[in-house]
């Protein structure tokens, strides 16, 4: 009884075909996305138009530069995970802990490009854990944006 050769085994090491440019280029980008809270921070900022009034787009945003990989948006809009927004900041899906949630809200506030959202999110929201439900603290950030007169005396 003969078996048939592993063709695969026999290839030398030399003959082995090279990365695709895309995957190399894929790798690079998520190697680029995996530095500093800053550079989520300007990652965040540069993804939405000049000045956005929508608090989810901002969060969601933010999440997909901090959490890349875990956090996407399909090109068709849809979010992933599905139900984001049911779920906390330190759910393993979603992937963020305790200490990274000032460089989040930071990233929120710079995406937002308000100085009053941005101080309300400062002195309201500036010690919330990653426990917190990420559609709770979207819907309370839509709330500032949507109300100019609340300020940070008035929450």
């Amino acid at each position: 009884m003969k078996f048939a050769k592993n063709k695969t085994a026999q290839k030398a090491p030399g003959n082995a075909p090279s990365k695709k440019p895309a995957t190399k280029k894929a790798l690079a980008k998520a190697a680029a996305r995996k530095g500093t809270a800053t550079t989520a921070v300007a990652a965040a900022r540069e993804s939405l138009t000049e000045s956005t009034t929508s608090a989810r787009d901002a969060v969601v945003a933010t999440l997909v530069n901090f959490s890349p990989g875990l956090v996407q948006v399909n090109p068709d809009g849809t979010i992933i995970p599905l139900g984001l927004f049911r779920l906390s900041f330190g759910d393993p899906k979603v992937g963020l802990d305790d200490g990274q949630m000032k460089g989040f809200f930071a990233a929120v506030s710079t995406a937002i490009n308000d100085t009053r959202v941005g101080a309300l999110i400062d002195a309201k929201l500036g010690d919330t854990g990653a426990s917190a439900n990420i559609g709770d603290v979207a819907r309370l950030i839509q709330l500032w944006i949507d109300n100019p007169d609340m300020t940070a005396n008035h929450v």
